[in-house]
């Protein structure tokens, strides 16, 4: 996950390959965010989750898809690494993570999020 430092009206991030991103932070908090196509290439979810909900307003939405597989394939930590090299996580481990920031889970639907060598992939 790129760290954040704050400046007077932006934040410059760093990406772990050394690029730089500016982003605004002055805005008015959202009321929504959505992530497709994005949890699968992060493990630990908790410094994202942390981050909308510290930039959302109370009721905002955060929509979401990831990799998925079931919570005793997956173990205690709540997400792994696939064999296709992408993390899955368990639904467990997104309902502990996303009510600790305060969320509340208003649905989780299973879909085919990609087909990876003519193979559905499960989210």
């Amino acid at each position: 996950m790129p760290t954040c430092t704050r400046h007077q009206h932006t934040a410059t991030q760093t990406d772990p390959h050394g690029k730089h991103f500016t982003c605004f932070l002055d805005e008015a908090p959202w009321d929504l965010v959505a992530a497709t196509d994005v949890m699968p290439y992060l493990g630990d979810l908790e410094r994202l989750v942390a981050g909308v909900a510290q930039r959302t307003n109370p009721g905002a939405l955060f929509a979401f898809s990831t990799e998925t597989m079931p919570d005793e394939a997956i173990g205690e930590k709540g997400w792994k690494v696939t064999p296709k090299h992408r993390f899955a996580h368990s639904p467990a481990y997104l309902k502990a993570v996303l009510s600790r920031h305060g969320f509340t889970i208003t649905q989780i639907e299973p879909v085919t999020v990609r087909m990876d060598e003519g193979q559905p992939i499960p989210g």
